[in-house]
């Protein structure tokens, strides 16, 4: 693994649990890490993140949410799905957690109050690339 992909997934996995809990409540006293006394890892609190396909084929949670899992009391479910079925899933209560890029639409969910918290948390970039002697003709062209 990558230095830079490993920061980028121990960034991602920050920012995923905290965004996480934001919005889920714990037993009083228990504190973040911990299973209540008595309970087992199977007993834990399902965490629903919709999620767009790109990100769940991306490989992306495979690395994630077993560090997640294993740092705090929740049991994470993903359903793989686009942007706009996410979204729906968030104005149903059918999720917790939603990981999404339709900035627009974003916008109007969280005017519409169904939304608690909204944070970039990653973005891309296509990049070209190809000879310096460029013999497609595309190091002049515009976007």
């Amino acid at each position: 693994m990558s230095r830079l992909f490993g920061c980028f997934a121990l960034a991602a996995l920050l920012v995923l649990a905290g965004w996480g809990l934001a919005g889920c409540g714990r037993e009083s006293g228990a504190r973040a890490g911990s299973l209540p006394a008595g309970k087992a890892a199977s007993s834990r609190t399902e965490l629903v993140l919709a999620s767009t396909t790109s990100t769940q084929d991306s490989g992306l949670f495979e690395v994630l949410i077993p560090a997640f899992e294993a740092a705090y009391p929740y049991r994470v479910k993903v359903i793989a799905a686009g942007s706009g079925e996410a979204l729906k899933l968030g104005e149903t209560g059918d999720a917790d957690v939603l990981l999404v890029h339709s900035p627009a639409a974003e916008e109007v969910f969280m005017q519409q109050g169904f939304g608690l918290e909204r944070r970039a948390v990653m973005h891309n970039d296509f990049v070209l690339v190809g000879p310096i002697s460029d013999p497609a003709g595309v190091k002049d062209m515009k976007d």
